[in-house]
This record gives C-alpha cells, structure tokens and sequence, in this order.
C-alpha cells in the first residue's frame, strides 16, 4: 500500500477486530480513516483513539451496515465531512453471528447471516455509487487449525 494522504477511506465494522487494524493500516498511510461501528460506541472511541495515537485523521460514524437507510446516511456524512469524495471501501463488516449446524438453522437465523456477510456489502457498494474511485472488499475466513 502506497501513500494515501488526501485519500479518505470508510470502513464498515472499523472499531475492533480486523476492521480496527486495517483503519489503524490506511491511517499510518495517511488515509482518513472513517470507521463505522454498529452498537458499542466506546470501542469506538477507544479505536480512533489509536489511531490518533499514531498520527492519524478520522472519525466515527454509528451505522447498521444491513439498513439502507442507515447505510445512505453513513455515507452522506462521510461526503459531508471530507469535502464530497470518499476514495476507499473496506466492506469488512461481517460474522458467523452465532454457531449453528446446518439441522439447527432456520431460515429466519439465515437471513441474518446473509444480510450481515453479503447485504451490507451491496448496500454499501451501492450507496457508493460513483463517489468512490478505489475499492477494497476484504473477506478473510480464520483458519481452522485441525
């Protein structure tokens, strides 16, 4: 990754786990970093915090990455707030949401998986529309280790 200063970037589900080391990433390039966080605030606080620390730009902005409404104004304000452009999509939000088998699961318990792991990334790539010139879909499955 090569110098990003003057690039803004959003990421979905930016306050911890991954999506805190990819904000955390993009801002000691020199991104500005707006990381989306869904329901804990002072994560979120906490994150751009660090990111601060190591000289960094950005804020945070409190969205459910499955809404569209949600979504659109997530994105409105991030326009808003860097001058109309947003350069960079990390579409990170994303989970297992709880552990089921197959003969567990109904279609309800479904849903909620696919509107957190796929809806969210369209919605945003979506409501992106032409105001982004790079993006970046991040998927990574953790390993298992048998």
């Amino acid at each position: 990754m090569g110098d990003l200063s003057n690039k803004v970037a959003l990421v979905t589900g930016g306050s911890r786990d991954i999506g805190k080391e990819i904000c955390k990433a993009l801002a000691v390039k020199g991104a500005k970093v707006v990381m989306n966080y869904n329901s804990n605030r002072a994560n979120a606080e906490s994150a751009l915090s660090e990111i601060k620390a190591l000289g960094g730009e950005g804020m945070i902005v409190q969205a459910d990455a499955t809404d569209a409404g949600s979504v659109e104004k997530m994105v409105q304000q991030t326009l808003a707030e860097y001058g109309g452009k947003i350069d960079i999509l990390v579409n990170n939000a994303g989970g297992l949401v709880q552990r089921q088998t197959l003969a567990e699961m109904d279609e309800l318990f479904f849903e909620k998986v696919m509107r957190l792991n796929f809806t969210s990334a369209f919605l945003l790539t979506k409501y992106m529309g032409t105001e982004v010139t790079l993006y970046f879909f991040v998927y990574i499955k953790k390993r298992d280790p048998n």
